[in-house]
């Protein structure tokens, strides 16, 4: 008596191949575990806070991301800082580090033109940005952002 009605062998080399696939993408994937970009982040973490601060920069809000190919920490502070001023104070800090300034682009919100400006520093893998609201936005709840950025 037979238990199957089909020769066995196509399905046991079927299942063979899915387990093999299984087995091939989870090794691939363990360069990718979590804990290597949470490692990656906080080395982001530390480079950041080893950066120098203008005087009166007062932390609103902060956050971080982590990804296969890119890392991120931000943080939102509210200043009185003119931007010149802000600009010449972090053009001179980074640049004295090994930072170099890679650009500088107006940016608007929403298509609103509130003389917001973008600064974009770089050094070896990492990016460093620093944006600048505008001053004819009627009390925004932050008005720089500083993001180091890690991409592979």
């Amino acid at each position: 008596m037979r238990i199957f009605s089909e020769p066995a062998g196509p399905k046991i080399i079927s299942v063979i191949l899915v387990l093999v696939a299984f087995l091939l993408i989870d090794k691939c994937s363990k360069g990718d575990s979590p804990d290597k970009w949470d490692k990656k982040l906080t080395e982001v973490e530390a480079m950041y806070a080893q950066l120098p601060l203008y005087h009166d920069f007062q932390k609103v809000s902060d956050g971080g991301s982590a990804k296969p190919t890119s890392v991120a920490v931000f943080k939102y502070y509210k200043s009185g800082g003119r931007y010149d001023d802000v600009k010449a104070f972090y053009s001179k800090e980074l640049t004295a580090v090994g930072w170099r300034l890679s650009s500088e682009v107006g940016v608007k919100d929403w298509w609103r033109d509130f003389g917001g400006r973008k600064l974009k520093f770089e050094n070896g893998p990492y990016t460093l940005v620093i944006d600048y609201r505008g001053d004819k936005e009627v009390d925004p709840g932050w008005n720089y952002a500083i993001s180091a950025l890690w991409r592979e």
